[in-house]
């Protein structure tokens, strides 16, 4: 098991891992885009798709993609929200693209904190 640990700390030195704000543009406005009557928006994602669903207000992503550059978020970044994530199976196909999404809304979340601490 150390064998891994060493090798793991030595492949994240030669990695550059970019980062969610480089990977996913930043919304032009916040949450403009409301979806009042139902719909349902495919994307194709490579070697997986993934769907939007709106009904009554809720909407509910059902799987991410093949890419990390998320083929949903051009849509789904001017959302007011997300209500659900629907992962049909744990896989390369579909990971990808909500593993993108999450890292960028984190990264959102932890720069308003930062700039919200500093702000007194």
């Amino acid at each position: 098991m150390e064998g891994v640990t060493e090798f793991t700390e030595y492949v994240s030195e030669t990695v550059d891992v970019p980062s969610p704000f480089d990977l996913l543009e930043p919304p032009t406005s916040g949450g403009f885009l409301k979806l009042s009557k139902p719909c349902c928006y495919i994307f194709p994602g490579g070697r997986g798709d993934s769907a939007l669903f709106a009904v009554n207000g809720f909407n509910i992503l059902v799987d991410g993609g093949s890419e990390r550059k998320s083929c949903f978020w051009k849509l789904v970044r001017h959302l007011d929200r997300i209500d659900s994530i629907l992962l049909t199976h744990i896989g390369a196909d579909n990971l990808p693209g909500i593993n993108g999404l999450l890292q960028r809304k984190i990264a959102e979340q932890e720069e308003e904190r930062s700039q919200g601490s500093t702000n007194y």
